[in-house]
């Protein structure tokens, strides 16, 4: 803000009347406090990361401590105030069942979270070392569960054929349920009257660490990552969703659209949602929204972000033309004025969604046709929600997840 005026209350009187003229009505997990902001907000107060919660040791007795320490420094300046609606715990703290595996299993045996783990595969195999063995490759040496315990900065693989995923998935829903557990604990004893919304998940969701998180938060928080340039989004992640938690409220925490055209000279160097010009981007972010308020467990969406990447990239060097100004606070007016409107008519769209999907009979699929256009090297025509494969059914402890 310094950039463009000297004086912080006449900026953010402009930048609050603009957001609200655009149909905001709610800041993001990293925004400027909300005394200062004067806007409802949830902030992220990377609660987790803070109190060395991830990949440290999380059943050490001293970690519930420690969280309950940290909720209540993080919150002093929230607590109480009219505009905060509740917390994120962390960012994208990430539940990735093989590397939550690999790297506890590694830790020396005083570890206490090694402790437990080796305590759940002697249970899950019922004490029996050659049924574990079947199903992994333990270290070089190892022939007994006091061996796997004292075995440290040696990998314990899966074996091909095996069925030891089963055992190393139970393990995520172990450790994400003690995580949501002490979160929520630590947050209402600092907040009570504050609502706790999860870890801004990552797409895409591990489901045992959704199901862990379920009788702990208020809402289910994901980022998402929108899946076609025309705006489509993926109603079965959503369905997915309220499968697993049974009907939670969910929030999209963060979502974006970018343009090669862009005045900050940002060069969108990833994967993220990119199309060529601003129109496009206005066009597809309007469908999107839409979109999203067609889910009938969805409460809100958060925009990512206000401003562009600064040019040449943030510090990791993510550079994006993710903002509704550019850096040298200019609005992308084609883009508010599409995405503006469709702000405005969220909340009736909602209202008339529809309940939640029900695959059709695997004998009803038919493959939709549709004018492609092969010389665009795309295929933003295709029908998608015509396109889901029905009839799907989920193995045990899965739900379905949909695929064009």
């Amino acid at each position: 803000w310094r950039a463009f005026d000297t004086d912080l209350p006449r900026w953010l009187a402009l930048a609050r009347a603009r957001v609200r003229a655009w149909g905001f009505n709610t800041a993001g997990a990293s925004s400027l406090p909300p005394e200062v902001l004067q806007l409802p907000v949830i902030p992220d107060l990377e609660l987790g990361r803070t109190a060395r919660f991830h990949w440290v040791d999380p059943f050490d007795p001293a970690t519930a401590e420690r969280m309950r320490t940290a909720a209540r420094g993080l919150v002093a300046p929230y607590r109480g105030s009219p505009y905060r609606i509740g917390y994120f715990s962390d960012n994208e703290a990430g539940w990735w069942n093989g590397a939550l595996f690999g790297f506890f299993v590694q830790q020396p045996a005083t570890n206490h979270t090694k402790q437990r783990l080796v305590a759940l595969l002697r249970a899950h195999y019922g004490g029996d070392w050659r049924r574990f063995a079947r199903d992994f490759v333990p270290p070089a040496g190892a022939a007994s569960w006091d061996d796997l315990l004292r075995a440290s900065g040696t990998p314990t693989r899966l074996r091909p054929g095996g069925e030891g995923i089963q055992v190393v998935r139970r393990w995520t829903g172990v450790v994400a349920e003690h995580y949501y557990r002490l979160t929520a604990e630590a947050l209402h004893a600092a907040d009570p009257e504050a609502l706790f919304f999860g870890d801004r998940l990552p797409i895409y969701y591990d489901p045992f660490a959704v199901r862990a998180m379920t009788p702990w938060v208020d809402a289910v928080a994901t980022n998402y990552n929108v899946d076609s340039p025309d705006g489509w989004i993926a109603r079965y992640y959503f369905d997915g969703l309220r499968r697993l938690t049974g009907g939670k409220p969910v929030l999209v925490s963060e979502w974006f659209f970018a343009a090669d055209e862009n005045r900050t000279g940002n060069r969108n160097n990833g994967h993220l949602m990119t199309v060529p010009t601003q129109r496009e981007r206005a066009r597809g972010a309007a469908a999107a929204a839409r979109w999203f308020a067609r889910q009938p467990t969805l409460v809100g969406l958060h925009w990512f972000q206000y401003y562009d990447h600064p040019k040449g990239g943030r510090s990791d060097g993510e550079d994006y033309d993710f903002g509704l100004v550019d850096v040298d606070d200019r609005p992308y007016e084609e883009l508010l004025g599409a995405l503006g409107a469709a702000n405005t008519q969220l909340a009736a769209i909602h209202a008339e969604a529809p309940g939640p999907c029900r695959s059709a009979p695997a004998a009803a699929m038919t493959i939709p046709r549709a004018a492609i256009v092969p010389r665009d090297r795309s295929l933003a025509e295709w029908p998608k929600e015509r396109s889901v494969v029905p009839g799907l059914e989920a193995g045990p402890g899965e739900v379905p997840f949909g695929d064009l």
